[in-house]
This record gives C-alpha cells, structure tokens and sequence, in this order.
C-alpha cells in the first residue's frame, strides 16, 4: 500500500520528543489513499492512530498498531457573500498557518486563536479555545471517514455535539474516524474580541484583527516556549468551574483570583491558579 512504512520513529513527530517508535506508519498525504487504508485495517487487526503535529500527543511506549499522519492539505473557497467567507480548509493544514492566511486574505474571526499548536483537523476533536475565542463558533461542518467501513460522512457543528473543550470525537466517535476537511466561516468585517483580561490590557478600543492577532501570538510566546527549542505539549489543561457562591467565598480568602462569568457559574482562571 502506497505511504506505509515499517519500524517507524515518532520522536520528531511529537512536540514532547519522546523516543517511541511505530510498528507501521502511515503517510496520509491524499484523500485517494483513504479506500485502501480502510481495506487494509480490514485485515490486519490492530488499532490506528491518527496523529496530527503530535501537540497533544504523549507517547507512553512504542505503538504495536498503525500510526496514520494526516497530511491532507489544501484551502478551498466555497463561497464569499453575505453570509461570510466559507473555507473548506484539509486536515493535515497547519492551524496557526491557516490562522495567517486568513488574516491576509482579509478573512476574519480567528485571530485570538492564532498560534495554538497542531493541524486543522486536530481543532475540531478540541473545540479549541483560547482568549475568548472558541472553534465552534466558525465551524460549518466536519467531513469525516469512518476507518472501520470507510463511509464519507459530513458532521454539522450541532453533530459534533461540541462543549467545553469537549466533542464527539471524544466520544461516541474516539478512534473510529479520520477528520478529511472541516469547513468554516469567517467574517469580511472585522469585530475584535478584546474583553479578555490579558488582551484589554494590551489593547485599546480601536484595535484592529491585526492587532489581536500579533498580541495573542506574542501573549502566547511569553508563557510557551517554541517546542522546536524547548519540547512541551503546550497549554491542553482545562478551566475549572465553582458555583458563584463558591467564588464569593474564594475571593474573599484570594482577593486577587481570577474568574469569568459563565451562564450561571463562574470559570476559573487556571493560569492564574498555577502560577499562584
């Protein structure tokens, strides 16, 4: 099968530069090879892993299954109205990438989320989320290929039943599917998010997509190091959630606590939590 290899290393496919290595590792660089990789898990009987820029990924011991790199690529314009500017943007794209790219083509609404590491098709499994900014508020669709059977199925956001850092394909659907493509839509009229603590400080009122975009990057790289330098996994750790009461009484024993509202509960500050 075109694109499988054996006895593969993994060490510079994961940020955290673990040492395992692979038994057999595939190179997913075109939709066309998706039919025969699905026959081909139909006769060997181990598991896949889809793997991505390994951001999120800690590799406990070797892999006794498939390791499979999604490498899709490519940015279709689907449409550009009164509705938004809609992209089909391929799995294996780099998030931050696509993020720049948008931001030169004058395509707004992702610019608090500029430089959270890993692929396109690893944002969806995430909802990521950073400075006020969550995925799913962008996303149309999900187009995924199920590696048991090798159905072509298209997720709307509603489908993808996203949460809090949380989705599906947490779920019901963890290591059965592949992300091919997810398609968005963006904005030709800019309208910042800068009520985030971090980013009003920084930013005045007039602040342009720019502007958010080059504040989150450098925000970012103050706390991150560049895992190419220094390997990390970078920030995955999760808010946690109190009760307003409970954060009445929080602040009064840590007056300088952090915490945002959130429908009926309050959202903690994890940042804010570790450092103190």
């Amino acid at each position: 099968m075109q694109g499988l290899t054996y006895d593969v290393s993994l060490e510079s496919l994961n940020t955290l530069a673990i040492p395992a290595r692979t038994k057999a590792f595939f190179k997913l660089s075109n939709s066309l090879q998706l039919e025969p990789l699905v026959q081909w898990l139909k006769t060997h009987s181990v598991q896949p892993v889809v793997l991505g820029e390994g951001s999120n990924t800690v590799f406990a011991s070797d892999v006794s299954g498939l390791v499979i790199h999604n490498q899709l690529t490519g940015i279709q314009l689907l449409s550009d109205d009164s509705r938004g500017v809609r992209l089909r943007v391929a799995a294996g794209e780099s998030w931050h990438g696509l993020v720049q790219w948008c931001l030169q083509q004058g395509a707004y609404g992702l610019e608090n989320l500029a430089l959270i590491p890993g692929t396109v098709g690893a944002a969806p499994i995430q909802n990521i989320g950073a400075y006020g900014v969550e995925l799913d508020q962008f996303l149309e669709a999900v187009h995924i290929t199920e590696l048991e059977t090798g159905t072509v199925r298209t997720l709307s956001g509603k489908d993808c039943e996203f949460g809090y850092r949380d989705s599906i394909f947490k779920h019901a659907l963890r290591d059965k599917t592949i992300i091919t493509a997810v398609d968005l839509c963006l904005s030709r009229q800019p309208d910042v998010v800068t009520h985030y603590p971090a980013l009003a400080a920084v930013l005045g009122p007039a602040a342009s997509p720019q502007d958010v975009f080059e504040a989150v990057c450098q925000l970012r790289r103050q706390k991150l190091p560049d895992p190419k330098e220094t390997p990390n996994s970078g920030s995955f750790f999760k808010n946690p959630f109190v009760s307003q009461s409970q954060f009445a009484s929080l602040t009064d024993q840590f007056p300088g606590i952090v915490g945002f509202a959130a429908g009926d509960q309050i959202k903690l500050a994890a940042a804010w939590l570790i450092e103190f």
